[in-house]
């Protein structure tokens, strides 16, 4: 047998040699065909796909940076970031404005309506024969000033006036109101300066409404004549709320 002829019999065909030509045609027309083989017969009869080929490999980010949607999308990402820095600082130094123009506003009110102690005449008179010079202080603000105390005295030199900012003791303080308009006078007996060069001082502490403790200091110089001058030093006032 032939090796044509071996290779186109199936396992349980008979050997050729014992069939004639016309039995061998028809037993190979009504041979079934392999399933295996009628599959890929019946799938080789559809299309391929047109598959579009892989692009080729390269570096990190090639497509990325060649790609113009990608450079717009960028180009807007950085323009977002900066705006919002901007944007972020512009409100921050809008808030600080507000905050200092608040604070602007509140000082202004306070120094509207604060109370102001300050000194305005000087009398010297001599009753029963004694010189006393009277300092006149008067509130000159809109609002009362609270818990007043006052101390006057007579110094040799304007280094021997003591610095008063510092205000008296609690348990010291008088409950001492003088309203808008009112005055307040500190006399002071100088009998026993009578012929010799001093100054006369007097100081008052106060509180505000707000609730600020305040001080105003007269100075008076008497020369031996008794004449009265009033120097630069020892005439002045606290700053609270004035900065």
């Amino acid at each position: 047998m032939s090796e044509k002829n071996s290779q186109q019999l199936g396992p349980h065909d008979p050997p050729r040699d014992n069939l004639k030509e016309a039995d061998l045609a028809k037993r190979e027309s009504s041979r079934q065909p392999h399933p295996i083989g009628d599959y890929v017969g019946h799938f080789d009869r559809f299309a391929k796909p047109n598959v579009v080929p892989a692009p080729q490999h390269c570096h990190k980010g090639c497509h990325k940076n060649n790609n113009p949607d990608s450079k717009l999308r960028r180009l807007y990402t950085g323009f977002r970031n900066v705006s919002e820095i901007v944007y972020f600082w512009a409100s921050a130094a809008v808030l600080c404005f507000l905050a200092w123009q608040i604070r602007e506003m509140r000082l202004q009110r306070i120094l509207d309506e604060r109370a102001w102690i300050t000194r305005t005449k000087i009398e010297l008179s001599k009753p029963n024969g004694e010189p006393v010079v009277t300092i006149s202080l008067k509130n000159t603000g809109r609002t009362p000033a609270l818990n007043i105390q006052t101390e006057i005295g007579v110094a040799t030199s304007l280094d021997a006036i003591p610095k008063f900012q510092n205000s008296p003791k609690e348990q010291e303080r008088i409950s001492y109101m003088l309203g808008p308009g009112e005055e307040l006078p500190m006399p002071g007996n100088l009998k026993s300066s009578v012929g010799i060069e001093f100054w006369f001082f007097g100081v008052v502490w106060y509180d505000d409404i707000f609730g600020q403790h305040h001080w105003t200091r007269a100075t008076l110089h008497f020369d031996t004549n008794m004449a009265i001058g009033i120097p630069k030093q020892g005439n002045d006032c606290d700053t609270v709320g004035t900065q």
